[in-house]
C-alpha cells in the first residue's frame, strides 16, 4: 500500500507479508489510521511470513496513529522484515501515536526474528505506549539491539512499553 499525500485515511485489518518492499508506505499524509493489521506474518499472526522492507514507514505526515486498543483488536502484528529495515520507520513527522502493537513477535508470544524495531528521525510529538496496559507495545525479537531508536525529536513520550518482552512472556 503506497500513498502520497493521502489525508483521513484508514488503512485496517490487511494481511500483507512477502512483499517485495514496504508494507505500507505513506508520504505527506495527514489523519492516517494504521490499525488491525497483520504484517510479515501469516493471517493467524503466528508463522513468519516475511516482507523485505519496513511494515510501515511514514515520512512528512501528522496526526498519524499506528494500533491503538489491543483488546479491541486496534493493535498491529508487525515483525519478520527480511533485511536491515526497521519495521516502523517515521521520519519528519508531527503527531504519532503508536499503541498497542505486537512488533517482533507472533500473536502468541514467540519471537520472530526481526532486524530492527522502531525509529523516528526528525519527529516532534510522539506518543509510543500508554499508562493503560491494552495500549503497551510489545517489541521482541529483535536482532541487532535496536528495538528503539529516536532522533532529533522534540516531546517525545515513551510510556509502560515491554522491551524484549514478548506478549506471553510478560504474563
Amino acid at each position: 500500500i503506497n500513498g502520497e499525500a493521502y489525508d483521513n485515511c484508514l488503512i485496517e485489518d490487511n494481511i500483507i507479508n512477502q512483499n517485495i518492499t514496504t508494507a505500507i508506505n505513506i508520504n505527506n499524509g495527514d489523519f492516517i489510521t494504521i490499525q488491525g493489521n497483520h504484517i510479515g506474518v501469516a493471517g493467524d499472526g503466528l508463522s513468519n511470513q516475511a516482507t523485505s522492507g519496513a511494515a510501515i514507514a511514514a515520512a512528512g505526515s501528522s496526526n498519524l496513529v499506528i494500533g491503538g486498543d489491543r483488546s479491541a483488536g486496534d493493535g498491529n502484528v508487525l515483525a519478520g522484515n527480511a533485511f536491515s529495515s526497521y519495521l516502523i520507520n517515521v521520519t519528519s513527522s508531527t503527531t504519532a501515536t503508536i499503541q498497542g502493537n505486537v512488533i517482533g513477535a507472533s500473536l502468541d508470544g514467540n519471537d520472530i526474528t526481526t532486524s530492527r524495531g522502531v525509529t523516528f528521525n526528525n519527529v516532534n510529538g510522539i506518543t509510543i505506549g500508554g499508562t493503560e496496559n491494552n495500549f503497551r507495545n510489545y517489541i521482541a525479537g529483535i536482532d541487532s539491539n535496536e528495538a528503539l531508536s529516536i532522533s532529533n525529536a522534540d516531546g517525545v513520550n515513551v510510556i509502560n512499553n515491554y522491551f524484549g518482552v514478548g506478549i506471553m512472556d510478560a504474563h
